[in-house]
């Protein structure tokens, strides 16, 4: 596809919802919510500018020419300058991320790859970005792209997989795996997962390890942690969030939360529209 025939990166507008965040001469950011409806990929689109996506909930397929790599938010995804991709559904319809476009002196000549592990932090950082954004408070053009910038930059700095390189034993079994598993929910125990997978749970603990590097159990928890992230800042009932993302009790997703995030779930709302009301 020529530079004159771009098309959106999801071009369908009946099942695409996007929400600009800040536009400024650094950095662009919209906040994204899709449906994919069908496992085949969309229409390649090309891209001008290098993007970066961070998902926030659901998961995806990301295919650039022959190569393909499930994306979920234990994974940055990285559009290319120039590059031509397509996406198509994965575990489950609803996908929502956050797509970075950076001014091209930021990303500078930088080797960038398809995608790349997403620190915790970034992850905590990337969401809780967006959650104040999406209040629709009047937040100070300077402060929201000194973040971005910082979230765009460490980003550009994740390590990733070269380019060229085949996908190990591991890591397809791994995506195997994850395209099994709800972003949401209650997890799958590791027996059941590795009896569909035809493999023994001594080895696909160690593989996905190997590849994501987290076990399956934190993983899954992972899923619905920064699921529970871009949800918290709308939820008035917490009780209610804990049973939707799979916990079995307010206090089994407040402990969780707590360990992996370092606060509470309650302190995290309250951080978020205590950040919204004071920008606006």
């Amino acid at each position: 596809m020529r530079p004159d025939e771009y098309t959106p990166w999801v071009a369908d507008p009946l099942r695409t919802v996007r929400t600009p965040l800040l536009h400024t001469a650094a950095i662009r950011a919209e906040w994204v919510r899709c449906t994919l409806q069908s496992r085949e990929p969309t229409a390649e689109a090309w891209e001008p500018e290098t993007q970066i996506i961070f998902t926030l909930g659901g998961m995806f397929v990301y295919h650039v020419g022959r190569a393909r790599q499930l994306v979920d938010s234990n994974r940055i995804a990285f559009v290319r300058a120039g590059q031509t991709s397509a996406d198509s559904r994965a575990a489950g319809p609803d996908v929502s991320y956050l797509v970075l476009t950076p001014d091209p002196a930021l990303v500078g000549d930088r080797r960038i790859p398809h995608t790349a592990r997403a620190a915790v932090q970034l992850q905590i950082a990337a969401a809780r970005w967006v959650a104040v954004l999406r209040t629709g408070a009047a937040i100070e053009p300077a402060v929201a792209e000194e973040e971005a910038i910082r979230i765009a930059s460490a980003a550009l700095t994740s390590p990733g997989l070269p380019d060229g390189v085949a996908p190990s034993a591991a890591e397809r079994l791994a995506e195997r795996a994850k395209s099994l598993l709800a972003p949401s929910g209650r997890p799958l125990d590791l027996s059941s997962l590795a009896r569909r997978l035809a493999v023994s749970p001594a080895y696909l603990s160690d593989a996905f390890c190997r590849a994501e590097g987290v076990p399956l159990v934190r993983y899954q928890l992972r899923l619905r942690l920064v699921r529970a992230l871009a949800e918290l800042p709308h939820a008035d009932d917490l009780t209610a969030l804990a049973f939707e993302l799979g916990f079995s009790s307010h206090s089994h997703f407040t402990t969780a939360f707590r360990t992996t995030m370092g606060m509470t779930p309650s302190q995290y709302r309250r951080q978020v529209r205590t950040a919204a009301i004071q920008r606006s």
